[in-house]
């Protein structure tokens, strides 16, 4: 059965013409000058921390 499975699993299955799947590169705009590429779980903590604060103001205006 894992023979059977691998086997259509690896068979290439495509429409006739149709194009194969691409992904064009979009521009995301430039870094923020204060964030250090090279410190990047850093830049995580401290966008989700912004994050956080901002839904706690949000809770407390109510």
């Amino acid at each position: 059965m894992n023979e059977t499975l691998r086997a259509e699993l690896t068979v290439k299955k495509a429409l006739p013409g149709a194009k194969p799947y691409e992904l064009r590169p979009r521009s995301l705009g430039s870094v923020r000058g204060d964030v250090d590429l090279d410190k990047t779980l850093s830049l995580a903590d401290r966008l989700e921390d912004e994050e956080i604060l901002r839904k706690l103001r949000l809770r407390n205006d109510r």
